[in-house]
């Protein structure tokens, strides 16, 4: 006689999620590339717009997380910038570039 009795072990998924989660972590991934993105435009945007005050030599070891550099940014080690810039344009620099070494004010005549 066989036995009719179906096996009660219950096999579990370890990776079992709700949409809801879903939706979640990807809005969360969608924010934190839309911030990265817009700071590295305005990267872009500050040396575009001051084009010989950044140096950015290829022979020191990144500063920059490897994902932005991904997107398209650069590193820059060293910032010169004229020696009558204002102090908001210098604390713009710092912000936008917290991996360079200093920034060194010169006289137009030495960029």
């Amino acid at each position: 006689m066989l036995d009719a009795t179906p096996n009660t072990t219950v096999r579990r998924r370890w990776f079992q999620f709700g949409m809801g989660t879903l939706f979640l972590v990807v809005t969360a991934f969608a924010i934190w590339l839309g911030l990265e993105l817009q700071f590295i435009r305005a990267r872009q945007a500050w040396l575009r717009d001051h084009p010989r005050w950044g140096l950015d030599p290829a022979y020191f070891q990144s500063a920059v997380p490897r994902w932005r550099l991904w997107l398209g940014d650069t590193e820059v080690h060293w910032i010169f910038m004229p020696i009558d810039s204002s102090e908001d344009e210098i604390d713009r620099a710092h912000q936008l570039f917290p991996e360079a070494g200093s920034i060194s004010l010169m006289r137009p005549d030495e960029m």
